[in-house]
């Protein structure tokens, strides 16, 4: 049978009644539990001088459960943080009366579901972290009475789909991370409300399609990360109304081709990556104005068009299929470039490198040949040979030395 405990902590009397060893002890405002025991159930909670507590920590104390009335009295709590626990409920009511609290961290739990009204008393919260547990869905109104949710983690659970009109109340949500999810598909309209989100993840989410429109609302994004979901196509104008973004992730798809003007209303964007694709041209993404940062790599590129902006500073293009770039390629004020894992002619990088050194950009450091590693192939005439097609039985496999 599992004792029962009641802990007198600090002069000001703190009560917590539980199962197993829960010690809390409060410093100020802040109030901040750890336990010793595999499975604790938080019961009564903090009460006496409750009106002056405005954190709780409960985060790693090994709870299975969190029952009725456990934050009673905690009318100007901020933030309660029950993270890195078992709890598999929150019943409907335990949160009630926390009015106050901005911040709610229920992460790496094994909650599988939100009851409707969970949040009905928590019309201050902001912050809601959901990551990492086992929500297979969010029920149409659950999150309706959060008017003022500003960041939304959902990341990390087994979310199959999102209903339509989600997001049509707790519509000034800036921050939205929905990765690593299973939902196969997106729905037409999902994001239309959130009209000041700056945010949106989707990344490994196990979709492959996106539909024509979907981003149309979001005019004020500025970050979306679609990383790891099989997509094979983007149509153009997707991003149309997407003026605002200055990131964009695409890496680790099935993207063979990019149409012509995918990219053309991406005026500010400053970071790309189309890394591990299928791509074999990246024309479209070469007119960028305001472009930084980007990277090409994993892909099946042969040859790469002049990069008509002047703010691109770091290039990758590593693991491709270059044989030579010629020197009048290279990106004008371009501080950065990634180029291992090519089967360069060792004359055509010879005349990279030492161009690169004239213009004082910097390389990555595998392209120090020291021999040991094949890093190019002589041609048989042992001269720079410009050519796209494949004509591999014409080199001689061999590290140069």
């Amino acid at each position: 049978m599992l004792k029962v405990k009641i802990l007198f902590v600090i002069a000001t009397t703190i009560i917590v009644q539980i199962n197993c060893e829960l010690k809390c002890g409060r410093d100020g405002e802040f109030i901040s539990c750890s336990s010793n025991s595999d499975y604790n159930a938080f019961q009564y909670g903090i009460t006496p001088n409750g009106p002056i507590v405005k954190r709780i920590n409960l985060s790693n104390c090994n709870l299975a459960s969190i029952s009725m009335g456990s934050f009673g009295n905690l009318p100007n709590l901020e933030v309660l943080d029950i993270s890195l626990n078992s709890v598999d409920t929150l019943n409907l009511g335990v949160l009630d009366g926390l009015h106050a609290v901005l911040l709610l961290n229920a992460s790496y739990n094994n909650i599988d579901d939100i009851a409707l009204g969970l949040f009905d008393q928590m019309p201050r919260l902001r912050d809601l972290d959901l990551s990492h547990n086992k929500l297979t869905h969010i029920r149409l109104g659950a999150l309706d009475p959060l008017a003022n949710l500003t960041s939304l983690h959902l990341q990390h659970n087994n979310i199959v789909g999102l209903p339509l009109g989600l997001f049509d109340k707790p519509n000034l949500i800036t921050y939205l991370d929905l990765s690593y999810n299973v939902m196969e598909t997106l729905s037409l309209g999902i994001f239309d409300a959130l009209k000041q989100v700056t945010t949106i993840n989707l990344e490994y989410s196990k979709f492959n399609n996106i539909p024509q429109g979907i981003f149309d609302k979001s005019i004020m994004l500025q970050k979306l990360y679609l990383a790891g979901n099989g997509i094979s196509e983007i149509k153009n104008f997707l991003f149309k109304n997407l003026e605002n973004l200055i990131f964009l992730d695409l890496s680790n798809n099935a993207l063979i081709h990019l149409e012509e003007n995918v990219f053309l209303s991406l005026k500010v964007l400053k970071m790309m990556n189309l890394s591990t694709n299928q791509l074999k041209d990246v024309t479209a993404a070469t007119h960028l104005p305001q472009i930084n940062t980007m990277d090409v790599s994993n892909n099946k590129l042969q040859s790469l068009p002049v990069f008509t902006t002047t703010t691109l500073r770091t290039l990758n293009i590593s693991a491709n299929r270059f044989t030579f770039l010629a020197p009048a390629w290279i990106p004008k004020k371009i501080n950065e470039l990634y180029l291992h894992k090519n089967p360069w002619q060792c004359a055509c990088l010879d005349q990279l490198l030492t161009a690169f050194q004239k213009l004082g950009i910097t390389y990555d450091v595998s392209l120090y040949i020291d021999g040991s590693q094949p890093e190019c192939v002589i041609s048989d005439t042992g001269r720079c040979v410009e050519y796209t097609s494949n004509i591999w039985g014409s080199i001689i496999p061999k590290a140069k030395k």
